[in-house]
Formats: C-alpha cells, structure tokens, sequence
C-alpha cells in the first residue's frame, strides 16, 4: 500500500508477516511484533490481523495499537463500510465481526 510518499508492505518469513514501512523504498523499518495479514485502509485507518484473536489498527501506519477480538479467529479479510462507518471482518470459518470507526 502507498500513501503519499510512504510505502507500507506486509511480508517476511515463517512463522508470519511484518508490517513494514519506507520512505524511499530501499530502508525498511519493522513496525510491529506480532505476525500480521490481510490488510485494509479504509475510514481514516489501517487494519491487519494480528493472530488468532487480535487485530492492530494504525491511523498513519507508524503506530499500532491491538485490539482483542470477542473470541477467537483466523481472520481473513476485512472491509470498510463508509455509509455505515464500520469495519466488517471476516474468518476463514465463517465468523463476522464489526467495529464502528
């Protein structure tokens, strides 16, 4: 994902993927200690997942706070809702979560 002139990545290797950012493409600097995928920009924020019962949530891709999910999860994606300004998450067996931005 890009935004202005910073670029954001997921990526890395087993056990799971970094969250990452540059400001000229070439330095990278590890933005979180917890395995993270699946990530979204929508309603002023960014969104990953971040194992089996967290997600991390950034308003500029720096700084990321977790947030416990209600139960437990393998998250596979997520969308955000502008008319109803909410996340929907989904889980690779069939939960649906929502949080209001």
């Amino acid at each position: 994902m890009e935004e202005g002139a910073r670029e954001y990545k997921i990526g890395g290797a087993s056990p799971g993927n970094y969250i990452l950012t540059s400001e000229d493409g070439l330095t990278w600097t590890r933005r979180n200690g917890v395995p993270a995928k699946a990530p979204a920009f929508g309603g002023g924020e960014f969104m990953v997942s971040g194992g089996a019962d967290a997600v991390l949530v950034s308003p500029d891709g720096l700084e990321w706070r977790e947030e416990r999910l209600p139960r437990p999860a393998t998250l596979a994606a997520f969308s955000y809702v502008e008319a109803a300004r909410r996340w929907v998450t989904a889980g690779l067996s069939g939960e649906v979560f929502t949080r209001a931005r």
